[in-house]
């Protein structure tokens, strides 16, 4: 239990102050849950005993003072005020129980928004080199499942847990009081019982929780790839593979879910049942002593009353340290990315200005991990204005050589010069502010066209005039003017609904619409047909004046309006002049 409790340290301080200030609040009204419950249970021995036997009452030094002021003079009249005293409190103790769990429940889950918010934070935040090491489908399972996870089975628990520990410390004082030995026998039995179980569960609860973590990070793999590859999947009959081993993780993870749900919840049964068969021992012990059992039955009553209230409360505590412990990979996994460390959150809405050029110098770089060198020794020279073209095989490092350009990787040696200023890990980020990007592979949300061409961008005023430029210099004039609901068309999920042709020519329009200080185009006319590839570059040449763009293709032709031309080959880059001189050192 001490390794919960310094992991949930470790959780706890990841909590918004805001937070922190409402468990506060949430604490004083489980001490005031605490204490009705105390007072609902206690007056069952006042009323019991005014049924069995009234003169008591009236002869207790404590009650003699509330009797004389209400004028209580019968029997009669003793039972009514009891019956009317004890359901007054149970009713304000099941007031407060019900507000304690709706305030648990919304301090449990808003807290677990706080964290997956925070996390997404974090991670969103981190460098493009950083972000790259992720896998999606973990990213993916860490903040859908092992942050839902974290609310259900350690949050919410654990709060109960607290609850639960103050109602139970009260009510266990009331036994005490009212009856010492027996309580403090049944309750030290029960204990003891509880920690045999945790003990011998501990082992199976933690590799059940490994289990839990690793299968839902392969599950959300196969469903990417399956949704991803189906055609080569229905080409290929791959079906019942897939099926099989979805299955095969699918009931791994199901059988440790429902190994963990049982082990959280059946010592409550068997519990139940032991402390019957006690009560029934300690009433038969009681009777055959030649015992008054009349004079008892407040006793047992009372006993039996909270052993009802109490046996629920130990289950709750043990069942919210099985839920810590069957889920403490998730838990680990997400405490480590509420650690990480962003080096700054802040958007920056000014760029690095861009005046004169852009030089490479001596840049060379090579992926953490790996001794291979992608580029080498890079030189490179960008005016503003220039058209500038790069050529290159697949796999010969250009789109590294644009992302360092990009500020988005830091070189492993070299430097990138902006006006003859160093760009740097603070700088970069001022810089990205300049570019307007489109890869090869392009990204679009399911979403209208029009919303897909301003992307993120809607908190700000949408320019009408700018959105129609965009739409005819990207040649999509056509296709919107077809479509039933022209730019409010929907473009399908990763632009399902639409060609790759079409799905370029909406990045490309999304670029001119940002219409950021440089343009990157990285094979982003790959999926055009020649003429639509022409008169796209036609009217980006006509933008020259306006901008500074730079062309990366496998195709020589692509580039004919570029004013310098190089090629990338095996990580050196080799300037080859303007096209007429490229292309014939390409054909050469």
């Amino acid at each position: 239990m001490l390794n919960e409790l310094i992991v949930l340290k470790k959780l706890w301080v990841h909590f918004p102050q805001n937070r922190k200030k409402e468990f506060f609040f949430l604490f004083l009204l489980m001490i005031l849950g605490s204490i009705s419950e105390f007072f609902s249970i206690g007056l069952i021995v006042p009323l019991l005993t005014a049924i069995t036997n009234p003169n008591l009452v009236f002869d207790n030094i404590y009650i003699i003072p509330f009797i004389r002021f209400l004028d209580i003079t019968s029997n009669e009249q003793l039972i009514i005020f009891m019956i009317f005293t004890f359901i007054l409190f149970a009713v304000f103790s099941g007031t407060v129980r019900i507000l304690l769990i709706y305030q648990i429940s919304n301090f449990s889950y808003l807290s677990g928004a706080d964290l997956s918010v925070k996390i997404y934070s974090n991670i969103i935040h981190q460098d493009f080199e950083n972000i790259q090491e992720y896998p999606s489908n973990d990213l993916i399972s860490l903040l859908t499942n092992k942050c839902r996870l974290v609310i259900s089975s350690v949050i919410y628990p654990f709060v109960n847990i607290i609850a639960s520990s103050l109602i139970g410390i009260f009510i266990i004082c009331l036994l005490i009081i009212v009856e010492p030995m027996i309580s403090l026998l049944l309750l030290s039995s029960f204990v003891f019982l509880y920690l045999i179980i945790i003990k011998v569960s501990r082992i199976n609860l933690i590799s059940n929780s490994e289990i839990i973590s690793k299968n839902h990070s392969k599950l959300i793999q196969i469903i990417q790839n399956s949704f991803g590859g189906i055609r080569d999947i229905i080409m290929h009959s791959s079906q019942n593979f897939l099926i099989n081993e979805y299955k095969k993780l699918d009931y791994e993870l199901q059988r440790a879910e429902a190994k963990n749900l049982f082990t959280g919840q059946s010592p409550k049964y068997f519990l139940e049942s032991l402390s019957i068969v006690i009560f029934s021992l300690v009433i038969y012990f009681l009777s055959i002593n030649g015992n008054q059992i009349n004079n008892y039955i407040p006793t047992i009553a009372i006993i039996a009353f909270s052993a009802q209230r109490l046996l629920p409360l130990i289950q709750q505590i043990y069942y919210g340290v099985s839920s810590v412990r069957g889920v403490n990979e998730s838990l680990s996994d997400v405490i480590n990315s509420l650690n990480l460390k962003v080096k700054t959150k802040t958007s920056y809405n000014k760029s690095l200005v861009f005046k004169k050029s852009i030089i490479l110098k001596n840049i060379s770089f090579k992926y953490k991990g790996s001794e291979i060198e992608v580029l080498k020794n890079i030189n490179i020279q960008i005016e503003k204005g220039d058209f500038v073209g790069i050529i290159g095989e697949s796999g010969s490092g250009k789109s590294t050589l644009l992302d360092i350009f990009m500020g988005f990787l830091t070189p492993s040696s070299g430097n990138v010069y902006i006006d003859n200023k160093i760009l740097n890990v603070e700088t970069s980020k001022k810089w990205h502010c300049n570019f307007s990007h489109v890869p090869q592979n392009t990204f679009l949300i399911d979403d209208s066209i029009i919303n897909n061409i301003i992307f993120f961008n809607k908190d700000h005023r949408i320019d009408d005039e700018l959105i129609k430029r965009s739409i005819d210099l990207a040649c999509l004039s056509k296709l919107v003017d077809k479509l039933p609901n022209k730019i409010l068309s929907r473009t399908g999920e990763l632009g399902s609904k639409l060609s790759g042709g079409e799905r370029q020519r909406i990045n490309i329009a999304r670029a001119i619409y940002n219409n950021s200080k440089i343009f990157i185009f990285d094979e982003a006319t790959s999926s055009l047909d020649s003429r639509t590839e022409n008169q796209i570059m036609k009217n980006l040449y006509d933008l020259k004046k306006e901008k500074t763009i730079i062309m990366v293709s496998h195709k020589i032709n692509t580039l004919k309006n570029c004013n310098k031309i190089y090629r990338l080959k095996d990580g050196k880059l080799n300037y080859l002049g303007g096209f007429k001189s490229a292309q014939k050192k390409i054909n050469d």
